[in-house]
């Protein structure tokens, strides 16, 4: 049984189908090469810079496999740390890092060289009038690279991974995640949340009703959130929505 399917962005042209199920992952139609892993896999990645990595998170186990296509042979290891199955993953080899989200709203954030542990990003609620929580408090279904800041606009923050001179990131921030009630966050790599707003909060504003979020995407200073009726994108450094469409209406504002 299938349960992901993706296009590999490897060296190779045209780009290799990558599919995961029970008996691993396997790259490409014809000839393909077969992945091994420990288990049978629910979530894949590949590198969203280019570089033959792909990575599969375990459906049963809370293990991530790193598959580095590079050189001759694959190499095969495992980032650790999880303590629940990966529902998402992403991977960004250009500032050197990987992430996963599981179940219960975390997200786990890796350096890809060394394949240690970076941080655990989990929700705090915050002491104030409105006790406002940060973070997620349910089911991480999406995870995308932080956006990049556009060009002629410094970045207001600085990351602790000292990203490369090009690479810089809206907040300092290495990856965007998405959560089914809406709520979108930005993370620094040791975990600090930067930024935390709520498509579906926006959409009812405008009286248009909507289901889970779904998918993520990501541009220059531009963050987008699908949900199950409506579009919402986000300004990334200010963090107010930019334009909300309706998928259901044929509306938008």
């Amino acid at each position: 049984l299938v349960q992901h399917v993706i296009n590999f962005l490897g060296e190779a042209a045209p780009p290799p189908l990558a599919c995961a199920g029970a008996a691993g992952v396997r790259l490409g139609l014809r000839g393909a090469l077969q992945l091994e892993g420990p288990c049978r896999f629910q979530s894949l990645a590949a590198d969203v810079s280019g570089e033959s990595l792909l990575a599969a998170g375990a459906a049963e186990e809370p293990v991530v496999v790193l598959w580095d296509l590079r050189g001759e042979m694959a190499e095969t290891t495992l980032l650790q740390g999880m303590e629940l199955p990966s529902t998402c993953l992403c991977l960004d080899s250009s500032i050197d890092r990987g992430a996963a989200g599981d179940s219960h709203g975390a997200v786990f954030i890796w350096a890809l060289a060394s394949r240690v542990l970076l941080a655990r990003c989990e929700a705090l609620v915050l002491e104030s009038t409105r006790w406002t929580t940060v973070g997620h408090t349910a089911k991480v279904v999406a995870l995308a690279a932080a956006p990049a800041v556009a060009d002629g606009v410094e970045s207001d923050f600085r990351s602790s991974g000292d990203f490369e001179s090009g690479h810089q990131r809206v907040k300092g921030a290495c990856f965007a995640s998405l959560d089914c009630h809406g709520t979108l966050c930005l993370w620094q790599d040791l975990g600090h949340c930067a930024l935390c707003v709520n498509a579906g909060y926006e959409a009812k504003k405008l009286d248009i009703d909507t289901g889970e979020a779904t998918c993520l995407a990501t541009a220059e200073n531009l963050l987008v959130c699908g949900l199950v009726g409506a579009v919402v994108g986000f300004d990334a450094r200010q963090g107010c929505a930019t334009f909300v469409v309706s998928t259901l209406l044929g509306v938008g504002k």
